[in-house]
């Protein structure tokens, strides 16, 4: 995927541009992607992530590696780190889940002692028909005392999309936490 720079004449170096390639076959899933994001002609940010899971009878596990650098300016960059891993187990119509992401200290110039993170999340679907299922979610984010992620599409915890539009915790060191429900209708 690309998408062209921005012309709306204060920065005409913007652009986006990602590719993934994807393995499924039987119970086996793997996959690699890269996304560049180019914010002006000297910044922007890389991001790299591998997964991998393995479906057996009833149960999905899965471990998936992100990496993140930024360009800031010219000379400053930081990096930031996250590994997760998550499961599942089918019971009839309802499927349990849960997921465990650890993001290390941000590194770089910009980088910095206690910016980690880590963030859990446990949930359930229920299945109403092949195309229809409810799901609830509650998941807890746990900010190092001098990191301010925040929870849901999260730009910092890479990979931490929850299904929760977005929390902010408030100030560094803040532990943000939500619950979610919804439903999915697929068309």
């Amino acid at each position: 995927m690309y998408s062209a720079r921005d012309e709306d004449g204060t920065n005409d170096d913007r652009d986006y541009w990602s590719g993934n390639v994807t393995y499924a076959n039987g119970p086996i899933f793997a996959t690699l992607a890269h996304e560049r994001t180019n914010t002006s002609n000297v910044a922007g940010q890389d991001t790299t992530r591998v997964g991998f899971g393995y479906k057996f009878g009833d149960a999905k596990v899965g471990v998936a590696y992100n990496t993140t650098e930024q360009d800031v300016t010219a000379t400053t960059d930081r990096k930031a780190n996250t590994w997760m891993v998550n499961g599942a187990y089918k019971m009839g119509n309802i499927e349990l889940k849960a997921q465990y992401l650890k993001q290390a200290d941000r590194k770089g110039n910009l980088g910095a002692s206690d910016t980690g993170a880590n963030q859990w999340t446990i949930g359930a679907d229920y299945s109403l028909s092949k195309r229809t299922e409810l799901y609830a979610l509650y998941t807890k984010l746990n900010n190092d005392s001098a990191s301010s992620n925040v929870l849901g599409n999260n730009g910092n915890v890479v990979g931490g999309n929850t299904g929760i539009a977005m929390v902010s915790p408030g100030g560094a060191g803040a532990d943000p936490s939500a619950f979610s429900v919804g439903m999915v209708h697929k068309f």
